[in-house]
């Protein structure tokens, strides 16, 4: 089953479209189909809930003050007291 309908693509979406179209030898019909139907296929790929395992980013801070000095210590929390 086919239907025909009327969107509005901006013109620079469009220049893209075309490229595409011209790279692979399509019609404007099939490279829209084709666009349309590989995003589709990415959009069930994503998850819709977070998995409950994530993966945290670390980073290596390194410490600006010896944390063992017991006076730095205090100076450095006094800034936030």
């Amino acid at each position: 089953m086919h239907m025909k309908t009327t969107i509005d693509i901006p013109l620079p979406l469009l220049r893209k479209i075309r490229d595409i179209r011209h790279q692979n030898h399509w019609t404007l019909t099939r490279t829209v189909q084709e666009l349309i139907s590989r995003g589709l296929k990415m959009n069930e790929k994503i998850p819709t809930q977070p998995s409950p395992f994530r993966q945290w980013d670390t980073l290596c801070m390194n410490a600006r003050i010896d944390y063992t000095d017991k006076e730095a210590l205090e100076k450095a929390l006094e800034k936030y007291q």
